[in-house]
């Protein structure tokens, strides 16, 4: 929470204009980000195509936050966040070794994790305007 405020007490400096029409991809790499967040506390066929799923959320949350934001404290938050995410998930690969899969689960269980997702989303969407002071729409 006080890396929200310090973002929200800093007077920000563009360094670049994001291009129009990326808030829909955006959009879509934050959905895809938080999917992989709720994926990596349970059990689901996406966990057997990506090794670390809460660390790649990270790095397509601030990619597509970075797609949006253009000014000097985006860059550092989320360029900050999406750089640790990548160093970490090459360091637990390099410590960890062979990947082993878990069994892919049926898919009753794949629909509650959609639906969990929705809710996060729901949730953050919500919250969004409160939290960084700009709505997602």
């Amino acid at each position: 929470m006080l890396i929200v405020f310090g973002w929200r007490g800093t007077v920000p400096e563009f360094v670049y204009r994001p291009p129009a029409g990326l808030h829909f991809p955006a959009l879509a790499l934050v959905f895809l980000g938080f999917l992989l967040f709720v994926v990596s506390n349970r059990k689901s066929r996406l966990r057997r195509l990506v090794r670390h799923p809460q660390l790649t959320g990270v790095c397509l949350w601030g990619i597509a936050h970075l797609m949006l934001n253009g000014d000097n404290r985006s860059l550092l938050l989320f360029g900050g966040l999406t750089l640790w995410a990548i160093v970490e998930i090459v360091a637990i690969n390099r410590r960890d070794g062979i990947w082993i899969k878990d069994e892919a689960p049926d898919w009753g269980t794949e629909i509650v994790t959609l639906v969990i997702t929705a809710v996060v989303i729901g949730v953050i969407i919500a919250a969004h305007p409160w939290l960084s002071g700009r709505p997602v729409w």
